[in-house]
């Protein structure tokens, strides 16, 4: 155990090994993910061999392994959250060290969705039009050829979402939300499941 100062300035104590609990949510995550792709390419031979009904049956089942794989993902990511926010004592910040980069987008469409709700939430007439918040992505130095790959994937994705930021350093940029902020759901890109979904089934609390 040891502890750090991140780019954000706060100081936070990490542990040398996740919890098993989250490891093993990955593992089964993995292990899903591993069965969509699987059971995708079944139905894409089955189609081009003119076998629909067994091309819709093996389709079926990659979209559950899909689903599945998606949920044990966002469990692992809210339990992450949760440690970090502990570390952090500032909930306005989020921390992506440790988070590989499918968990830190999970992390940062729940984070972004949270704020967007408390604004929304907020008694007329709104006291609170927007949030200062904070996104460590970490500079990259540790990763394969030394190209950063988590940093611009999160760029990327406020950019999706409309989600104006600017770069305090090189390891930290600072997000603006409104109430006006389209949430996950509300996205254009239906291919992206809202991770609060898993969430309120498994009645896990983030960020409460």
């Amino acid at each position: 155990m040891g502890t750090s100062r991140p780019e954000s300035g706060l100081a936070i104590t990490y542990f040398d090994d996740f919890d098993i609990e989250i490891e093993d949510l990955r593992k089964k995550g993995f292990e899903h993910g591993r069965l969509h792709r699987k059971y995708k390419e079944q139905s894409e031979v089955c189609s081009k061999n003119g076998l629909r009904h067994q091309a819709i049956q093996q389709s079926k089942q990659a979209k559950g392994h899909r689903d599945q794989s998606h949920t044990f993902h966002i469990i692992a990511v809210a339990l992450l959250m949760e440690r970090h926010a502990a570390r952090l004592k500032n909930d306005r910040f989020i921390d992506f060290h440790f988070l590989r980069v499918t968990e830190a987008l999970i992390s940062l469409d729940l984070f972004i969705d949270r704020f967007v709700r408390e604004l929304r939430d907020q008694p007329l007439p709104r006291t609170v039009v927007s949030y200062s918040l904070g996104v460590i992505t970490g500079r990259g130095l540790h990763s394969r050829d030394e190209k950063p790959k988590l940093k611009p994937a999160v760029i990327t994705r406020l950019q999706e979402r409309s989600v104006g930021f600017r770069e305090q350093n090189p390891g930290c940029l600072l997000i603006t939300v409104y109430s006006t902020t389209k949430m996950t759901f509300e996205l254009e890109d239906k291919s992206r499941r809202d991770p609060q979904i898993a969430l309120d089934i498994i009645q896990v609390p983030v960020g409460a």
